[in-house]
């Protein structure tokens, strides 16, 4: 043989011998114990590695029987250690995907794939960050919101943040690049624990020699949730507790990897998070064939996250306008996929659109995409501006702990319902925008399990109840001042009433800020009747906008709903009319008004 090609094939040899990738080995049991054969003490040892937070969490989801599954207990020892004799690097075990990823050469994992207790092996998904550059929407500067003021006002956090609703007892988990602990705005911020699943550490911040301090991309997602600095900086949910896991490589030669995430989201559960924050998505190693939410391993494991009672939040990507360029997890039926819009609603060129494989919509919902403000790395002091997906998806995970705080007996997907009922496109979900922008304020009032909570404010307040009725005064309106009014256009005049029926709407007099609780039936559509004049009416369940009112006899509307704001004391013309709000409404000619879902 020649020399030369005789030196060419060992060079080749020896590049193919170092050459490693990353796959995916499904074990087939957890050490012949398949699912139908659970023994109960290893669920016993499987519960007594949760927190008592954890516990908690799931009792919501689950019964005192299904606590804990065949998918807590542990992977195999053996197993573990026959696929680390084979020379292979163990990166991440899951527990609940029976699963451990690896590191090694093709032959490596062919072997390892021969053993019978492996049912399969596939590719670890990865890909490289990109994020949209030359969006730029400017915000409102607040004297107390800064300018973050913009992002919270479209999402109607101000008053829910009024009522002392700022997240308080909720805990989340934000999965990220590294995560920059000493800046000012992040001073308050409750932190109960911290992993670098990266590098298999506690050190989530930048270390010295670190070849990738990735610390501000982590810090942007946080802060836009859990920032505090008056004036600068007010996070949606600011007074939430914070799991911080570092997930992902920043760099564009490092792609950033599923195990790791899926790594995190066992840690997170295991800890008792309420919701995950997940500003990322996968699509190396998969087709848009395979969106169909039950294929990739991460939305398995994001699917299971909501099946134990945690909002799982994630970016529907920065693939579009592409239509089925939704990433995972995002494709996951029980994940709130969020995408990208403009100051006015409008779908961002860059955000991911829908349908997934199998013909869901995606994304679930819209939060401002450019110009969202946050903390930056560059100093403990500064801030920027933010664009993608990426700062979308913790705007929408933090009005998820502002429901949770009010309502903490909600479940992941009646958190996702009553965010879509408030929002600005839920008589006509698209792949663009899916349900549209939602009214965290709203959503307080969207009747789950027979009960809504309805806000009021120190002053009048001018209210409706979007049950079945007649309610009495007293059930609902405690600790008021005075009498209960309503309009009466046949009278021209404000009468005082013992009950509340449903279609009306009500004045109320209140001392302090509170949230009241209201329970009954939910009311999906009603037959309002209506005279010529001002009438004062309410709402349905989910939010009402004034091109789907209709009309009966001769009837009909001119202008807009006209909402008492209570805050600032003063009439607003308004294209929606939200479930607890009441509003005037100018009739010409009689009849009756339908609103309806």
């Amino acid at each position: 043989m020649n020399k030369v090609v005789f030196i060419i094939i060992l060079f080749v040899t020896f590049i193919r011998a170092e050459i490693t990738e990353t796959h995916w080995v499904f074990l087939s049991d957890k050490g012949f114990l398949r699912e139908s054969q659970i023994e109960k003490e290893r669920l016993v040892e499987a519960e007594n590695r949760l927190s008592k937070r954890c516990l908690r969490r799931r009792l919501k989801a689950r019964t005192d029987e299904t606590l804990v599954d065949f998918h807590d207990i542990g992977v195999y020892r053996e197993y573990l250690d026959k696929i680390a004799g084979t020379g292979a690097k163990i990166r991440v075990v899951s527990r609940w995907l029976n699963a451990v990823s690896i590191e090694a050469t093709p032959e490596i994992i062919e072997t390892v794939s021969s053993f019978d207790f492996v049912s399969r092996t596939r590719p670890v998904a990865r890909f490289r960050r990109t994020e949209p550059r030359g969006l730029f929407e400017p915000s409102d500067i607040d004297p107390y919101y800064g300018f973050s003021f913009n992002q919270n006002n479209m999402l109607n956090t101000i008053p829910v943040h009024k009522l002392g609703i700022n997240g308080d007892g909720v805990l989340i988990c934000m999965t990220d690049t590294g995560f920059k602990l000493d800046h000012l705005a992040m001073s308050s911020s409750d932190v109960l624990g911290a992993w670098d699943f990266v590098c298999d550490d506690s050190i989530v911040s930048f270390e010295p020699g670190d070849p990738d301090p990735s610390e501000s991309h982590g810090l942007k997602t946080w802060s836009i949730i859990g920032g505090y600095a008056s004036g600068e900086l007010i996070g949606i949910s600011h007074g939430s507790s914070f799991l911080l896991a570092r997930t992902e490589h920043y760099s564009e030669e490092d792609p950033i990897e599923e195990d790791y995430w899926i790594a995190a989201a066992e840690w997170a559960d295991s800890a008792g998070a309420d919701i995950i924050s997940a500003s990322l998505g996968y699509s190396d190693w998969y087709t848009p064939d395979s969106m169909t939410g039950d294929i990739a391993p991460i939305t398995v494991a994001a699917d299971r996250m909501a099946g134990l009672g945690i909002c799982v939040v994630a970016a529907v990507g920065n693939s579009g306008p592409a239509d089925s360029s939704v990433t995972a997890p995002g494709d996951g039926d029980s994940v709130i996929a969020a995408g990208a819009c403009s100051n006015t609603g409008s779908v961002l060129s860059f955000s991911s659109r829908g349908p997934t494989a199998d013909g869901r919509i995606k994304p679930d919902l819209v939060a401002l995409g450019s110009g969202v403000w946050g903390a930056s790395a560059s100093s403990p002091v500064s801030y920027s501006y933010g664009t993608g997906t990426s700062v979308s998806t913790p705007l929408i995970a933090g009005l998820a702990g502002l429901l949770l705080q009010a309502r903490p007996a909600l479940l992941p997907m009646e958190v996702l319902d009553a965010l879509k009922a408030s929002a600005t496109n839920h008589n006509s979900p698209n792949n663009d925008i899916g349900w549209g922008v939602p009214d965290v304020y709203a959503a307080l009032s969207y009747p789950v399990g027979g009960e809504l909570l309805l806000p009021v404010f120190a002053g009048w307040n001018l209210v409706s109840l979007p049950l079945e009725g007649p309610t009495h005064i007293d059930s609902v309106f405690t600790e008021r001042t005075g009498a209960v009014w309503l309009w009466e256009p046949d009278s021209d005049a404000y009468i005082d009433v013992d009950y509340i029926e449903h279609g009306k709407a009500y004045f109320v007099l209140y001392s302090f800020d509170t949230l009241l609780v209201a329970r009954g039936d939910s009311l999906t559509n009603i037959d309002i009747p209506v005279s010529p004049g001002w009438q004062a009416i309410g709402g349905v369940r989910k939010t009402n906008m004034w091109g789907t009112v209709t009309m009966a006899s001769s009837a009909s509307l001119s202008g807009s709903f006209f909402i008492y704001d209570p805050i600032t004391r003063e009439y607003k013309s308004s294209s929606k009319l939200p479930p607890g709000r009441g509003a005037f409404v100018i009739v010409t000619g009689g009849g009756n008004i339908h609103l309806s879902d």
